[in-house]
């Protein structure tokens, strides 16, 4: 029984751990204004700039 409490705490632990680290990650903004700017994406850099701006905020 103490290994199921155990394990019913360490789950739902590891997960917010986990989802927390992987939402923090994110390109730099260098790369992404690059990447979006690109021939198969086509977008402006004014475009550009006022999403990640809002992103950011």
């Amino acid at each position: 029984t103490q290994c199921r409490l155990v394990m019913s705490l360490l789950y739902p632990t590891l997960l917010l751990c986990v989802s927390g680290f992987f939402s923090n990650l994110r390109p730099s903004e260098p790369f992404l204004t690059a990447f979006l700017m690109g021939p198969d994406k086509n977008l402006t850099e004014g475009f550009n700039k006022k999403c990640l701006t809002r992103a950011e905020s």
